[in-house]
């Protein structure tokens, strides 16, 4: 979700690859990430957050984690049919076709740092308030 919004933010950022992996941006890169850890095997866990709709849900199938909202997961559950395969999968990753290279500089750069930067203001902001209230009560009065 995140990722994908400040793509549509950033227009001029968007990837003209056709890889295949769809036009969510943020989709993009957890398949990316997910396909370049096992492709390697690097001793780590790839984790989707911020996921809004069933259709990334469905093309995020087979990521280590997944946090969904319970109304997503209820979409999910009255989806009818059935699903396909995981789309991701270490035998899939095993083919996936880019270079480290590709990974760091075209994904996790500017998007990433922005990203990173909006949500340490936040937490800050965050902070901030709870001090604040906590201030105003007997604990702040000791």
């Amino acid at each position: 979700g995140r990722v994908n919004d400040w793509y549509h933010k950033n227009p001029d950022k968007l990837s003209e690859d056709n890889d295949g992996l769809g036009d969510n941006e943020g989709v993009r890169l957890v398949s990316k990430v997910y396909n370049f850890i096992k492709k390697y095997d690097l001793p780590t866990r790839v984790m989707a957050a911020s996921i809004r709709n069933t259709k990334d849900a469905i093309a995020l199938s087979g990521v280590d984690y997944m946090v969904l909202s319970p109304k997503l997961i209820k979409d999910l559950a009255m989806t009818p049919g059935t699903f396909e395969p995981p789309k991701l999968t270490p035998k899939s990753a095993e083919m996936a076709n880019f270079t480290p290279q590709e990974i760091r500089g075209q994904e996790l750069s500017e998007a990433a740092e922005s990203l990173l930067q909006d949500s340490l203001k936040a937490s800050s902001e965050t902070i901030e308030k709870v001090e604040d209230i906590l201030a105003n009560t007997a604990i702040g009065n000791l």
